[in-house]
């Protein structure tokens, strides 16, 4: 498969704790990556602030993600964050897509 060269750069964070990680994305990132919400299983959590955050699960979401992303010329950057023993995503709701749900459209 042939990759398109870099030319966009997006930063977010990956959370982790004592026994998982998480890449969170924002409502905007996960459109501009136009990943349907139907690939992502309920081990991703999503803060229904307005508008939604997203943790994608670091095992298999982040990697979709992230291919994805550079699949499309887009490099995702990240910063580590060490929540401690529980990190906090752990009691946000997790994700239950219908089949074939897209985001809903932001605007700013």
């Amino acid at each position: 498969m042939n990759r398109r060269t870099t030319y966009e750069v997006m930063k977010t964070t990956f959370h982790y704790d004592g026994g998982h990680q998480w890449l969170k994305v924002s409502s905007e990132q996960m459109q501009r990556v136009d990943i349907l919400l139907n690939q992502i299983s309920h081990y991703s959590y999503v803060d229904n602030d307005n508008p939604p955050t997203y943790y994608l699960e670091g095992d298999c979401h982040a990697e979709l993600f992230i291919n994805t992303a550079r699949d499309q010329g887009i490099e995702v950057v990240w910063t580590d964050h060490d929540d401690g023993n529980e990190s906090f995503i752990r009691n946000l709701d997790r994700i239950n897509p219908k089949p074939n749900e897209w985001l809903d459209i932001i605007e700013i």
